[in-house]
């Protein structure tokens, strides 16, 4: 079992379905990013969920959204190569940047100096998630 999946899969998660190919080019489409190809997997697996990484008590809370819901925020508050797909449940939002990896913007500012990397994969961000330890160095 993939980090991916043991994250998106755990009891204290709950995933609402997969999305559709037609959701997913209609995101690229308006935010002008093609989507990794593992979150394009995230998507069509699993869909839009929330909740803890982990059973843990370190374990980070988030939501992943949906593709609708993502194509209604503000594309301009964003880096150009920047694309949110969920929050941390607090002020940052979970974002993939093709040029910087998997981590989390503020969102308020959004500007790649405010930028905090996770992990290069998807594997790695889920993995540090279920760890709890985003903020760590």
């Amino acid at each position: 079992m993939t980090v991916l999946e043991r994250v998106m899969t755990n009891p204290s998660f709950r995933c609402d379905g997969p999305s559709t190919e037609a959701e997913l080019v209609s995101l690229e489409d308006e935010w002008g990013v093609q989507l990794p190809a593992e979150l394009r997997t995230l998507y069509l697996r699993f869909g839009a969920g929330y909740g803890t990484a982990g059973e843990s008590e370190d374990a980070h809370f988030m939501t992943i959204e949906t593709p609708f819901e993502i194509t209604g925020w503000e594309r301009d508050h964003f880096p150009d190569d920047m694309i949110p797909f969920g929050t941390n449940g607090g002020p940052e939002h979970i974002v993939y940047s093709k040029s910087l990896g998997y981590g989390l913007s503020p969102q308020v500012g959004h500007a790649v100096d405010d930028f905090i990397f996770v992990s290069a994969t998807l594997d790695g961000f889920m993995q540090a998630a279920e760890d709890g330890t985003w903020f760590e160095p």
